[in-house]
């Protein structure tokens, strides 16, 4: 899998000339360009089939104890099929006077009555509705190789829907009744049909990511405007840029913007005690460092700091390779926005950023489809807009990377640091500028020389190590849990 990852990263044209003229394969390939094409065709519906039917194996096992120490994660599937399992039992969503739950029936009506009529078919099982998350995920996962099929080359498309679908977190969820994966298909859903307009529609881009925005807000879960909002601006900031001459956009934007400040007000206004009793601004000025302390890392940080590390280097060499792409714009938006975003939440459980994973990984792909190296398009001023951002994604990048090592290697060390495994919060904390000057330092002074050389080889390495990430994850939650050295005190996203 690496191998073939490195070789489609690194240059297509001679890795494929080199398979091509394996023995016995030469005539039979080079003569015709369409077989091989289908060949990956063939590779890619394996792939859609081999994962739809891993994730219904032993579909009734308790949530795996190993993979994050949120507690929703454990036990939050009762709470979100208790309304259509008491509807299917008890005709009603109560199931006595006594129960004043109110459940999710009319709040997400999008997962909950899917899940009643998964009750009326397979029995009113957990594993029903765990059933209805799979079909969401595969039709997510058919949209995605539907899109990088059009958009990138066969070979990038089959290892993006690769990386999609091994990936530890969007695997597991996807076998959990919760949310966020169908939040991810109106999300992504909306995006690809928006990149996927014809050239005399761009303009009106924004249009398929607003009409999956409502449902998603309004029938899934209100947090969704957290996920849609940067893309939604993106796309339109993107779209404005390229018909500013044209005064029919001009128009639609001075038409549309009113209503769409109208419609989030309105939005905020019916839900202002769910939003009000939500935010938490006077812990993010107290502690601006609370914007990249987060659970991120306990949820696929491979992902993460491939996306980061992505981001730094269009930065750096090629900033209109994500400035002009609205596609990439908005991937590098939420990558950036939502976890500074959920900062301001009094909560942010791991499972928020479940649709942050997918976006990760498609940034890499799109890295690796403009070949390697990228051209310098001059020095990077740190004082301008794009220099901020840059080391924005940098302290993102450093935190990330810190938190990775002290959560998956440092706690799972058998020397105990202190009373606690790994190390506690306010030691990260005075940490944290020791590390980012190391890393600074490093990638700065030392790998800079060498990233013509390394580039590509690093993002294929991080993508390569996701076929042994689950086997060390389940390695190290299996010693911590029976070693009982697990701590909430060195959980630092809880400070």
């Amino acid at each position: 899998m690496i191998g073939f990852l490195w070789a489609i990263g690194r240059d297509r044209p001679m890795a494929i000339n080199q398979l091509l003229d394996a023995p016995g394969t030469r005539q039979s390939i080079r003569t015709r360009k369409l077989p091989l094409r289908n060949r990956y065709l063939i590779l890619l519906l394996c792939i859609l089939a081999a994962t739809t039917l891993f994730r219904t194996i032993h579909l009734d096992a308790d949530p795996v104890p190993w993979f994050t120490e949120e507690v929703g994660y454990q036990i939050d599937e009762g709470y979100k099929t208790l309304s259509p399992r008491n509807l299917f039992l008890y005709g009603d969503i109560h199931w006595n006077q006594a129960d004043q739950y109110r459940g999710w029936m009319t709040a997400s009506a999008i997962t909950q009555w899917p899940y009643y009529w998964a009750f009326e078919l397979l029995g009113p099982e957990l594993s029903s509705a765990r059933m209805v998350s799979i079909l969401y995920a595969v039709a997510c996962l058919m949209l995605a190789a539907v899109f990088l099929w059009k958009r990138v080359s066969p070979g990038l498309a089959v290892a993006g829907v690769l990386l999609l679908a091994s990936d530890p977190a969007l695997f597991l969820f996807s076998r959990s009744a919760l949310f966020e994966t169908r939040l991810a298909l109106f999300l992504y859903a909306g995006l690809f049909l928006a990149v996927m307009l014809p050239p005399r529609y761009q303009k009106f881009s924004v249009v398929p990511v607003i009409c999956m925005s409502i449902p998603a807000m309004f029938f899934i879960k209100l947090t969704a405007i957290v996920y849609m909002a940067p893309v939604i601006l993106c796309l339109a900031l993107v779209s404005l840029r390229e018909h500013t001459g044209r005064l029919l956009n001009i128009r639609i934007y001075m038409f549309a913007l009113p209503i769409l400040l109208v419609l989030i007000s309105a939005i905020l206004y019916m839900n202002q005690n769910v939003w009000f009793s939500t935010f938490n601004f006077s812990g993010v000025v107290s502690r601006p460092q609370s914007m990249f302390f987060n659970p991120i890392h306990t949820l696929s940080p491979l992902a993460l700091i491939m996306a980061y590390i992505v981001l730094l280097e269009f930065l750096i060499r090629q900033p209109t390779a994500i400035m002009v792409d609205g596609y990439r714009l908005c991937l590098a938006s939420m990558v950036v926005l939502v976890p500074i975003l959920f900062s301001f939440f009094v909560y942010d459980y791991t499972r928020y950023y479940l649709p942050l994973v997918p976006a990760a990984l498609l940034l890499v792909i799109e890295r690796l489809s403009l070949g390697h190296p990228l051209k310098s398009e001059g020095r990077l001023k740190w004082f301008s807009m794009l220099g901020m951002l840059a080391v924005i994604v940098f302290l993102a990048l450093a935190m990330t990377l810190l938190a990775t090592l002290n959560y998956y290697i440092i706690r799972n060390m058998p020397i105990a640091i202190g009373s606690d495994s790994g190390i506690s919060a306010p030691a990260l904390l005075k940490v944290y500028p020791l590390f980012l000057a190391f890393l600074g330092v490093f990638t700065f002074f030392i790998a800079r020389r060498y990233w013509s050389a390394i580039g590509s080889g690093l993002y294929i390495l991080l993508a390569g190590l996701y076929h042994y990430w689950p086997w060390y994850l389940g390695c190290c939650g299996g010693v911590s849990r029976l070693s009982g050295t697990r701590d909430q005190k060195s959980d630092f996203s809880a400070y």
